[in-house]
C-alpha cells in the first residue's frame, strides 16, 4: 500500500533486458515506458519519464523511505507460459538485488488465476506481485483498460487512487479528441505517482499458416478464424 515501494520497481525493471528474456530476440519486442500501449494513440504522451531506468540504489533509497522491513514477498510465477515465468524469473532477480526477501512460488495457471482472487497475507495464501500481460488494444486507451482502475473492481492487486479514477471517468465522459487526449496524459502523470502497475514493455507474438490458408486478419491481437477458408 506504499507508493514509494511501487515506485521502486519503476527503477528495477531494465526493459531491453527483461524483454529479451521473455522474446529471445528483439525483432519482437519495443521498449515502452507508458501506462498506454505505446502503438496507441496515447502512448505517446508519456513525456516525463525519462527518470525510468534501472536504478537499484534508487530502488533501494524508496524502498527504505517506503519502509520496507524485509517481510516476505511472495512472487506468483505461472511456469506454464513461457513469458510469464521468464518474467517472473527476472522479477524476482531483480527484487532480492533490490534486498527484497522473494518468496517465488512456481504454480501452473490454473492454480494463479485461483490465487489472483485472494485478498489475503502472503502467510494465509494471498500474494504480493504476478506478472501478467495482455493485447495492446486494451491498453490503448483508459476505455478498455483494467489496469487503470481503481477501487474494488480493479484488476487483482485492487490499486486505491480516487484521484487517479476520477480522470479515468472523466476520460470516459470527454466529448472531443482534445478533451481526451489532455486527460490521458493527466492519466499517465498521476499513474507515474501511484504506479497502479508496473509497465514492461511490449512485445508480439509470431505466427505462421500454411501457404493454402487464406483468410486471417493479420491486425488482430489474436488469431481470428471467422471468414479463413483453404484455396486449393
Amino acid at each position: 500500500d506504499q507508493p514509494k515501494a511501487r515506485q521502486a520497481l519503476l527503477h528495477l525493471i531494465d526493459q531491453e533486458e527483461l524483454l529479451t528474456t521473455v522474446t529471445g530476440n528483439p525483432q519482437f519486442f519495443q521498449q515502452c515506458q507508458s501506462f498506454f500501449a505505446c502503438s496507441g494513440p496515447y502512448g505517446a504522451s508519456a513525456k516525463s519519464f525519462e527518470a525510468w531506468k534501472l536504478d537499484i540504489p534508487k530502488a533501494k533509497q524508496l524502498l527504505a523511505e517506503a519502509g520496507y522491513d524485509g517481510r516476505k514477498i511472495v512472487l506468483l510465477d505461472t511456469t506454464d507460459i513461457a513469458a510469464l515465468h521468464a518474467s517472473s524469473l527476472y522479477l524476482a532477480q531483480q527484487l532480492r538485488r533490490a534486498g527484497m526477501n522473494v518468496d517465488l512460488q512456481a504454480m501452473d495457471w490454473s492454480t494463479t488465476i485461483s490465487r489472483y482472487p485472494l485478498k489475503k497475507s502472503p502467510a494465509e495464501g494471498g500474494w504480493s506481485i504476478y506478472s501478467t500481460y495482455s493485447a495492446a488494444v486494451e491498453q490503448s486507451s483508459p476505455f478498455g483498460h483494467r489496469y487503470l482502475i481503481t477501487g474494488d473492481n480493479a484488476a487483482p492487486g485492487w490499486p486505491i487512487d480516487p484521484d487517479l479514477e476520477k480522470l479515468r471517468l472523466n476520460w470516459l465522459a470527454a466529448t472531443t479528441d482534445a478533451a481526451r487526449t489532455s486527460l490521458a496524459a493527466q492519466i499517465q502523470k498521476r499513474s507515474a505517482e501511484v504506479v497502479p502497475f508496473v509497465p514492461w514493455g511490449e512485445f508480439y507474438t509470431a505466427r505462421a499458416n500454411r501457404e493454402d490458408i487464406k483468410g486471417f486478419f493479420s491486425e488482430a491481437p489474436i488469431p481470428i478464424y471467422w471468414g479463413i477458408e483453404r484455396k486449393t
